[in-house]
């Protein structure tokens, strides 16, 4: 959900990468990794710093970022930052996590306000889909040209979006931009291959992410300002809801980890979900690690689960990367990335 849509800085966009660690180490030390990093993107000064998971150090502006970052993702061990581009050009910047080096940068759009993106291998190459918040669409992307060859409608401000069983699915939240008010949206099944649109359902208010966990689909939406949330879990072939929870407010980040879901909302609070039926196993409340109106934004997790990393933003403030260990169930670190920095988005990254 977003914090503000008019500024595009939503709970379920604002993205900060979590990867790092620029040296390299012994297989024993990583469990057969060499380099472990966590990417921070920090949309006030847009930049990206990186958190040296082995050394425990953090070091800042590392990287510059387009402008508006607001959503990042890996594929095939590199780095893609979704850039809005409010007051400036929307970007896909291409990042190169070993060398922590921009590589590539293909230019959307003026006005598309792109919110997320995936790759999709085809036989004959890769697609870049993105979501348009503004122009109602999917681009479709040739990755080799960075040329549009397609654009796919579906309903009013698409932002989630996400790949299971040779489908994409996208979540369109029918945002009214000119109201700034929340409404009903609907779910978007397109096949991979033909990128030909298959089916559609209405789902809850405001969906504003979609994620998968290899066998079901969960949508995360609601309104930060009412505030209220939800998880609906749906089948990835009939598009049918199978299970739901309320939520104290929006979900800003959904990880599948094993038999649970772990869900980060902006009102400072971390649940814990059992996926089978989306039943709230565990609450925690971390307003006590955490500055007054600071929030919790971008989460993501080491490769086995273990460790989650999570943003907690502040416009004007202290901002930190929180450490949460999965199996004490405990916060076991904050890290602090700076003043005023609108910390966002996490990315881990090993290799």
């Amino acid at each position: 959900m977003k914090i503000s849509r008019k500024l595009s800085i939503s709970l379920v966009l604002l993205t900060l990468v979590l990867s790092g660690c620029t040296k390299k180490v012994t297989n024993s030390e990583t469990g057969g990794q060499t380099t472990s990093k966590v990417f921070v993107v920090n949309a006030n000064p847009e930049t990206i710093g990186v958190y040296d998971v082995i050394d425990e150090t953090y070091r800042d502006n590392v990287l510059l970022a387009g402008t508006t970052p607001n959503y990042m993702f890996e594929h095939n061990a590199l780095l893609y930052l979704v850039n809005s581009g409010f007051g400036g050009e929307p970007t896909i910047q291409t990042i190169d996590p070993v060398e922590e080096k921009v590589v590539n940068e293909i230019t959307l759009p003026n006005g598309s306000n792109p919110m997320r993106a995936l790759i999709v291998d085809q036989k004959n190459g890769q697609l870049l889909l993105v979501t348009s918040w503004t122009h109602h669409l999917v681009y479709v992307i040739d990755l080799t040209s960075g040329a549009i060859i397609d654009s796919i409608h579906v309903g009013k401000s698409p932002d989630g979006i996400t790949e299971l069983n040779n489908s994409v699915f996208v979540a369109a939240t029918f945002y009214n931009q000119e109201s700034y008010s929340v409404d009903t949206g609907k779910l978007y099944k397109i096949d991979s291959d033909s990128m030909v649109l298959l089916d559609s359902a209405v789902v809850g208010i405001n969906p504003g992410t979609v994620i998968n966990d290899g066998e079901y689909l969960y949508v995360g939406g609601g309104d930060a300002f009412a505030p209220f949330g939800y998880i609906a879990k749906y089948s990835p072939q009939t598009l049918e809801q199978v299970s739901y929870v309320d939520l104290s407010d929006a979900p800003t980040s959904i990880l599948p980890v094993g038999d649970y879901l772990w869900v980060s909302v902006y009102s400072q609070k971390l649940y814990k979900i059992r996926k089978q039926d989306l039943s709230i196993v565990t609450q925690f409340d971390l307003s006590d690690s955490l500055p007054e109106g600071a929030g919790l934004m971008g989460m993501d997790t080491d490769n086995d689960g273990k460790t989650l990393y999570i943003a907690a933003f502040l416009w004007s403030g202290d901002n930190y990367l929180l450490i949460f260990d999965t199996s004490s169930e405990k916060l076991v670190k904050s890290v602090y990335t700076g003043p005023d920095q609108g910390t966002q988005i996490v990315k881990y990254f090993s290799q």
